[in-house]
Order: C-alpha cells, then sequence, then structure tokens
C-alpha cells in the first residue's frame, strides 16, 4: 500500500529548473540598478530611440510533469540578465522548445540594447 502511495505522490508531483545566462558584446557596461525597468520587443518591434546591442540573452528552462513553461516564465530572466548587462531594452525573442512525453524543454535566445543618450 504505501509503495502505490509513493508511485501516487510521484506521479502527480512536478518539477521545474532553468539556467539563464547572457554573454557581452563589444563594450562591457555597469550592471542597472534591480528596480530599473526593462522594456521588451516582441516580434519586429524595435525602440524609437538610438541604440547599441550589449549582450546575447539565454534562458533554457526544463520542466516534468504538469508544469508549462511559456515566454511569460522566462520574462523576468531575460529582464534581469539584460539588466546586468547593462541594457535598458530586450529585442529580437527567440523561442523554441521541444518535448517528449511529460518532459519539456524551452529555450530564448534575445538581445539586450542599451539607449544611446545624445
Amino acid at each position: 500500500m504505501w509503495r502505490a502511495s509513493i508511485l501516487l505522490i510521484g506521479l502527480l508531483s512536478a518539477c521545474a529548473s532553468s539556467q539563464v545566462g547572457y554573454v557581452p558584446i563589444g563594450q562591457a557596461y555597469e550592471a542597472r540598478p534591480a528596480h530599473h525597468d526593462i522594456t521588451v520587443y516582441l516580434g519586429d518591434e524595435r525602440p524609437q530611440q538610438p541604440y547599441v546591442e550589449v549582450a546575447i540573452l539565454d534562458v533554457h528552462m526544463e520542466s516534468i510533469g504538469f508544469v508549462t513553461i511559456k515566454l511569460e516564465n522566462a520574462i523576468e530572466a531575460l529582464q534581469n540578465q539584460a539588466r546586468a548587462a547593462g541594457g535598458d531594452a530586450i529585442i529580437e525573442v527567440v523561442e523554441t522548445d521541444s518535448g517528449y512525453l511529460e518532459a519539456a524543454m524551452y529555450h530564448v535566445r534575445a538581445k539586450a540594447v542599451r539607449y544611446i543618450l545624445e
């Protein structure tokens, strides 16, 4: 009986993990403060003001079970990495996902940009 209970708990539970990071492009910039607002531009959208690309952002997430992973789950991690790279916004967001049975993998790449103050 207790084996069946443990098996049931294992089947009903779910877990998720993630890896995040960035690679600087060109000049290194000082990190932005934690409260600095990072705008996310999706699709072909771009900032109206001049900018320079400062980093390639990378978020990789995996889940097993009933956890659903979407872009909304990765946005905060992308914004944190953009801040760490000294960015003001995120552009060129590209999502890929795959899975097999109950395992799912979700990957997002994007670029952090810094506004050029004139």
